[in-house]
């Protein structure tokens, strides 16, 4: 009996609400059709009602808000039908009025207002290459070639950025990034005899910078950007071994044997704990609705070694076993990415 008397219940109350639900729907089709007889009162009259009693789904608030706005503005209600339709590009800044559908006095006045997003989230990945530059090499074997460029490899940028939009061209930004990537370079220390030292690096780094946009048609927006960034070295380790090209001197054979993996640098106090550096670049938009897609290039000039100068000579498995010591070096930056960000908190003005 009691759950008999639940399923009855039940069945009233979806019965009462489908029925609500119509009569709703019905009371903006008749709004609708008293707009189209120039009766702007009752038009007003039935959607205030419209929207304090009923619940409406996203398409049906829509539909009721463009004839509501065209009604204040007819009635010359500047004041509410201005309200309106700042409501109404906040949840659809988007939106393009159609001639054949909307009403003409919502056209019009849409035409007066422009939106844009005041913040934005994304993310990127990219492929980063170093350019490193040596400032200072530390010769210890007399018959080695100290003077070789260093190369990046196995390196992949990430980063989650966040934006303040000032207005549609001018926004400021920053995040948090990172990079992970390789450094190698190859010294020949003997005739035929090559000592090859690397260096797995992983990074994180915090930008900031103003970026100026030119929204083009079809949703194209170029943007070119340029601030400043801190980096810290998260951890490094370092890796070498010997490779004969023609070995001349075969009582050096025994040299092929020795390589280390993978040992820890304490980064705190052998590599600078924090680098400056300055960054530009260009990114270019394609913009969705609410989300947009691009593609980022980005310069990164540092301005600070990427090692230690106080703490060059630590690992004596190195300058003493190996006549190795790694140069003072900067590292500077060409990125490529691709990446996302979402528009959130719009923001709605007259043009005049």
């Amino acid at each position: 009996m009691k759950n008999k008397f639940i399923l009855l219940i039940s069945f009233l109350f979806i019965a009462l609400s489908s029925f609500a639900q119509t009569e709703c729907e019905d009371k903006v089709v008749e709004a609708q059709k008293l707009y189209e007889e120039g009766k702007y009162k009752d038009v007003a009259a039935i959607l205030e009602l419209v929207f304090d009693e009923c619940k409406l789904n996203s398409e049906q608030k829509k539909e009721a808000m463009k004839y509501l706005i065209g009604a204040y503005y007819e009635m010359d209600e500047l004041e509410l039908g201005e309200e309106q339709i700042i409501s109404f590009l906040k949840k659809h800044p988007y939106y393009i009025a159609s001639k054949k559908n909307d009403p003409y006095a919502f056209r019009e006045e849409l035409k007066k207002f422009k939106s844009w997003s005041r913040f934005y989230v994304g993310a990127k990945v990219g492929i980063p290459t170093a350019i490193v530059t040596v400032d200072k090499i530390y010769p210890i074997l007399d018959t080695a070639d100290y003077n070789q460029e260093f190369k990046s490899s196995q390196a992949i940028a990430f980063a989650l950025e966040i934006g303040w939009n000032l207005n549609k061209y001018i926004s400021v930004a920053s995040g948090i990034g990172g990079n992970i990537l390789s450094l190698s370079q190859s010294i020949p220390m003997y005739q035929g005899l090559n000592f090859n030292y690397s260096e797995s690096i992983i990074e994180m780094s915090v930008p900031l910078y103003i970026k100026l946009s030119y929204p083009l048609r079809g949703g194209f927006i170029p943007s070119v950007y340029a601030g400043a960034e801190i980096t810290s070295l998260y951890s490094a380790e370092y890796s070498y071994n010997y490779t004969a090209s023609d070995l001349a001197d075969n009582d050096l054979a025994f040299m092929l044997n020795k390589k280390r993996n993978n040992a820890e640098i304490d980064h705190l106090t052998e590599r600078t704990e924090y680098r400056q550096a300055a960054i530009a670049g260009a990114r270019f938009t394609y913009q969705l609705k609410k989300i947009n897609f691009y593609l980022d290039f980005k310069f990164k000039k540092e301005l600070d070694l990427y090692n230690n100068p106080e703490h060059r000579f630590v690992h004596t498995d190195l300058y003493i076993s190996n006549s190795y010591v790694i140069p003072d070096i900067y590292l500077d930056f060409y990125e490529i990415s691709a990446g996302f960000v979402f528009n959130f908190a719009y923001k709605v003005k007259s043009k005049y």
